[in-house]
């Protein structure tokens, strides 16, 4: 039997026990959690000195991609399970993500679904937010790394993660021909986005990190065509102002990207009921504030602007 670790980056986060018990309680259990403090100001390393885990800090704040190597270089297992502080595994997330393994995968990532205790819009734009369901990961995917699962073999291969972009390593496993995978079995409870307002600050966050002039530090390149339609909705919007002919041309779009993410829209029924037709609207929001962060990000450094997405 391959031997499982699980590694846990930790900044300032108060549903870190949450996530402790929720590994814990995995139907197959790992050999070992670790979990990296990223110098945490708020007194949740407290919270968890007293659970069966190994407790790892880094000298300085440097972010949870630095966490997450530091738990590779202390960790035995083969499978090398990854978890963000704020993120609740269900139950059998490791058996399914080692059965995939097992059917020939090297690294799986699973599904966050919006929790229950969540308000409405929160769960809509928790909706809309979601890329794929499941399936082979493509050259426009990469691996969430708020709950995934490599072999350890894909780590020596391709060397940890690249400190400018964690998910770079899905880039890298997949030149080297390694199969990933997302798996709707693997489920969880994300908590990154915890109101509707939070979750367009943490897009306009991500669109800061996204200086297409800063490209050449990136091992994840700039998502042109997300750009490019963002921009066409808001030409759109405003050419509708001008002329009456223009007004059309903004439900067009609205109705492409309808029938573009119709498998994730009838995925979302569940969750929000028929309110889930709604998610192409939200989910071009979502884009357009993505593409404020971008216009703004030749003036804000790259260390700013992770410090704002940390402190989100």
């Amino acid at each position: 039997m391959k031997k499982i670790s699980v590694i846990i980056t930790l900044y300032n986060e108060e549903l870190i026990v949450p996530c402790v018990v929720s590994i814990l309680s995995q139907t197959l259990k790992p050999d070992e959690i670790i979990v990296v403090d990223d110098c945490s100001t708020d007194g949740s390393v407290e919270l968890i000195k007293n659970l069966p885990v190994t407790l790892l800090k880094t000298d300085r704040n440097s972010g949870p991609v630095v966490g997450k190597n530091i738990g590779i270089a202390n960790s035995k297992g083969d499978l090398l399970v990854f978890v963000d502080a704020d993120c609740l595994l269900f139950s059998d997330w490791i058996e399914c993500a080692a059965e995939a393994i097992e059917l020939g995968y090297d690294g799986i990532t699973g599904l966050c679904i919006p929790a229950d205790d969540l308000h409405f819009p929160t769960k809509l734009m928790w909706c809309a937010s979601l890329h794929t369901i499941e399936g082979i990961v493509t050259t426009k995917d990469t691996l969430s790394t708020s709950n995934c699962m490599y072999k350890r073999e894909i780590i020596e291969k391709c060397g940890s993660f690249d400190e400018t972009d964690d998910r770079g390593l899905t880039i890298k496993a997949r030149s080297y021909g390694y199969r990933l995978g997302i798996n709707s079995q693997c489920k969880s409870n994300h908590y990154s986005s915890r109101s509707f307002f939070h979750a367009l600050k943490k897009d306009f966050s991500y669109g800061l990190q996204e200086n297409p002039f800063r490209l050449h530090k990136r091992s994840r390149g700039f998502n042109v065509k997300r750009f490019i339609f963002s921009l066409s909705i808001i030409t759109s919007i405003i050419l509708a102002f001008i002329h009456k002919y223009f007004i059309f041309f903004a439900p067009l779009l609205f109705l492409f990207y309808y029938l573009k993410n119709y498998k994730i829209i009838i995925h979302s029924w569940s969750y929000v009921g028929v309110c889930c037709i709604l998610l192409p609207f939200i989910k071009m929001i979502k884009i357009m504030v993505w593409s404020m962060g971008v216009l703004i990000s030749p003036i804000v450094s790259s260390k700013k602007a992770k410090i704002i997405y940390r402190d989100l």
